[in-house]
């Protein structure tokens, strides 16, 4: 293989390679990214035997060809090379990467050994880029990060009633995402890690086609290809939850940033350990008390918040502040109950997004 190639379209191309080939995986090809030159285009794809990327780019090729070579390795080293052209020469064995004067070699694996990607079976549904990619990533701060329940571990993702739904769940708290899309999206269960990788190797401007089979999802933009293997796995009925919500006592208005700045000012006065993170939100009529401690010290705030009917929850703080995040309004309301009563956030103008904090006891405080 033997091709000339502008620095930047190269770092282009092998950035989300990068970022989905493992560093040691247990294949040691799986850690190598494939370059494959043709014509005017190279393609450069890598999996983890997850989730897969390829991305095509535009370069003059002299003798086509494949090489295998570590993704990672080789995305820092053309980094170091000046701008402007770049020449890649490739063998069985190596691959030499030339700039001027300065020049790396790199030890080749066998291109055949690489895994290959999966091709979709249909142009797919079309959506917003960035629409798409800002929900999954709101949706996904809730999910379970245990890896050991697939069910939660993930993000799933359907369209109902005109609306784009992404929800995902964890022990301490669920979140759910809803956008209007006049356009059906295939119903999957997305893995955790695919969804974070997903957001790294698309780009959030222009359209983005999305297709599934019966074991995989594909995800198509521009010049880019990220397949993902879907887990065989039901996800928590999240309607169950939602209709606690119409029947709980009460109900709270409040800044959202200003929340956010108390509670992680005083959720550093719960401490490490287990019971970190525990904070006391205590409603009266027209303020909020927030209160945490541990066995060294204490932390509080108040705010001004609109709220007829006193009540008080204990939460994790993290929890409740990937909640508020996600929220993306001035102002987010509270519903809420006594005791085990889940506590319900969304933001006061749009019904973007519905949070569903897990509550602790009194005695776990």
């Amino acid at each position: 293989m033997k091709l000339t190639i502008e620095r930047d379209h190269l770092v282009f191309a092998l950035t989300p390679c990068a970022a989905v080939a493992p560093v040691r995986g247990t294949l040691p090809i799986v850690s190598c990214v494939l370059l494959s030159a043709k014509g005017k285009t190279l393609t450069a794809s890598a999996t983890d035997l997850i989730c897969g990327v390829r991305r095509t780019c535009d370069a003059k090729t002299t003798e086509p060809g494949s090489v295998a070579v570590g993704a990672k390795d080789l995305l820092e080293r053309v980094k170091t090379l000046p701008s402007g052209p770049v020449t890649m020469v490739g063998t069985t064995e190596s691959l030499t990467v030339s700039s001027g004067k300065r020049k790396h070699v790199l030890h080749c694996q066998a291109p055949a050994d690489m895994p290959p990607l999966p091709e979709p079976k249909t142009d797919g549904v079309k959506v917003a880029a960035g629409m798409f990619l800002s929900s999954l990533e709101r949706a996904a701060v809730t999910a379970s990060k245990d890896g050991t329940r697939p069910g939660m571990n993930a993000v799933a993702i359907d369209t109902h009633e005109g609306r784009l739904r992404m929800r995902a769940a964890s022990n301490s708290g669920m979140g759910a995402v809803s956008v209007p899309l006049a356009v059906v999206v295939p119903k999957l269960l997305m893995p955790l890690e695919s969804s974070l990788a997903l957001r790294r190797v698309i780009d959030t401007e222009g359209d983005l086609f999305v297709s599934t089979d019966t074991a995989r999802a594909y995800f198509i933009s521009d010049r880019t290809l990220f397949v993902t293997a879907l887990p065989s796995a039901d996800h928590v009925p999240f309607d169950t939850f939602i209709t606690i919500r119409d029947g709980l006592p009460c109900h709270a208005t409040i800044e959202r940033l200003p929340l956010i700045s108390a509670l992680r000012s005083v959720q550093l006065a719960a401490g490490r350990g287990e019971l970190g993170g525990i904070v006391i939100l205590k409603f009266t009529k027209g303020s909020l008390a927030i209160w945490a401690e541990s066995v060294e010290s204490n932390g509080n705030d108040e705010l001004d918040v609109e709220c007829e009917t006193p009540g008080k929850v204990v939460v994790f703080a993290p929890q409740l502040l990937d909640a508020l995040d996600a929220c993306d309004d001035e102002r987010v309301k509270f519903d809420f109950g006594q005791g085990v009563d889940p506590l319900f956030v969304t933001p006061e103008k749009v019904d973007t997004y519905l949070g569903i904090v897990m509550p602790l006891s009194e005695k776990g405080a």
